[in-house]
């Protein structure tokens, strides 16, 4: 079965506007170049916060985390994600608008230690060999749009990704346009609608540029597969076979046979990926006793069949539910959500009914689902391991899916500052 291709699509204007309106362009042809196996993951800046950096360092001890927390992190993802990276936008002083340029900014300060993180080999920027492809407008014919490009260039050569370009004469470098003067949002649409000469060249390189990445990305993704026994050993192209492959190419491996795990990505993986030294919401029953607890030990244990490990303290009112029962569900918080994670976590179910005030729902197990949640899994125990006063429950996941937006809400100790007498009893 042919693999799908990821495309990571920026609209880096603060309007939706002439840039969309490339950029939209530009999806279309790339999603009839692939044959309906494209998937699309869209960022617009529009008015939300992309501070500049501040070159402080701090990602070095942090795994590769900015300290500074706001669209960034959502961008830097979908960035990461994407085998294919499009970004539209317009010309400003002659050049790239400024939250656009403290991303790529933060994004090629920070990649080196994200990427390297708990892994060895070289500390440097990894070969992500990405496909770039770049679209641009601005209000005047000479506007500084090839310089723009021309930028954007050096930034692709910079995070060893591949900048393609549409066909020549309509795109050199990338997709350029301008709105003759005209400031509206529409007005390139207006134009191309009209039949001018001009907005027709400006739409159909955009659509050269997203036909020609999906294309190169294909080639770019057999080249891999192809090579794998030469780059696996590799430090710079860990990243990029780790992410081709579906696991990680570890040192050393040359004349071993290969067998690719890339599969589709399911409803399932979405909920799992949203952890990120996260918070959630362990929930369980056993008859008509409903019970959860604020959880940060719960990780992915195996992918085929989607297993979770759950480390729940002995003392804990919800550790003899789901030891009655045998199931819980995981319900991911989302980011701002501090007030549902002190509710469940500093106060015990067996003083309080903790679901009193709570909206749940449930799924194939019965146990109760948080309505008001980034995303959940729905599982049953299959094993358990004593670990100290934890037990570890080894739980298959018999759904799973997001059902919210944002991010996963990270723990910090001061958010919960007046934990309850005996916190092992949640």
């Amino acid at each position: 079965m042919a693999e799908r291709i990821r495309i990571a699509a920026f609209c880096f204007s603060p309007r939706k506007g002439n840039s969309l309106f490339l950029l939209d362009e530009a999806l279309a042809a790339a999603a009839e170049a692939g044959g309906g196996l494209v998937d699309v993951d869209r960022f617009h800046i529009g008015q939300k916060t992309m501070a500049p950096c501040e070159a402080c360092g701090g990602h070095n001890q942090s795994g590769g985390e900015c300290r500074i927390k706001d669209a960034f992190q959502e961008a830097r993802d979908l960035w990461l994600a994407g085998d294919i990276i499009l970004y539209a936008f317009p010309v400003y002083h002659m050049g790239i608008p400024a939250q656009f340029k403290a991303f790529i900014d933060r994004l090629g300060n920070s990649m080196p230690a994200f990427t390297q993180q708990g892994k060895t080999g070289v500390y440097r920027m990894p070969r992500f060999l990405k496909v770039m492809g770049l679209i641009t407008q601005g209000a005047h014919l000479f506007g500084g749009q090839d310089l723009a490009l021309s930028y954007l260039l050096n930034h692709a050569v910079l995070m060893r990704c591949l900048p393609v370009a549409g066909d020549l004469p309509e795109s050199y470098t990338g997709a350029a346009g301008w709105t003759q003067s005209q400031p509206t949002k529409s007005s390139l649409r207006k134009l191309a609608a009209d039949n001018d000469k001009d907005a027709a060249i400006t739409v159909e390189a955009a659509r050269q540029v997203g036909r020609r990445a999906v294309e190169t990305a294909m080639i770019i993704r057999s080249g891999l597969a192809a090579q794998h026994d030469l780059l696996a050993g590799d430090p710079d192209y860990r990243f990029v076979m780790e992410k081709a492959t579906g696991r990680l190419a570890s040192e050393g491996t040359g004349g071993k046979e290969y067998t690719s795990t890339r599969r589709e990505v399911t409803d399932i993986d979405l909920a799992f990926d949203v952890q990120l030294r996260g918070l959630m919401v362990v929930t369980t029953h056993s008859g008509d006793r409903l019970n959860g607890m604020t959880a940060a030990w719960v990780s992915r244990a195996s992918e085929q069949p989607f297993m979770v490990m759950a480390a729940i303290y002995k003392s804990n009112f919800s550790h003899d539910l789901i030891r009655e029962s045998g199931i819980f569900a995981v319900n991911y918080l989302k980011e701002g959500r501090q007030d549902l994670a002190a509710h469940f976590g500093c106060q015990s179910g067996r003083d309080v009914d903790k679901f009193a005030t709570i909206s749940y729902f449930t799924d194939v197990t019965g146990a109760p689902i948080l309505k008001d949640t980034l995303a959940y899994l729905d599982c049953r125990v299959v094993g358990e391991l004593d670990s100290g006063d934890h037990t570890i429950f080894l739980a298959e996941v018999a759904s799973g899916k997001m059902v919210g937006q944002g991010r996963n809400l990270e723990f910090r100790r001061s958010d919960y500052a007046q934990p309850p007498a005996n916190p092992q009893e949640a």
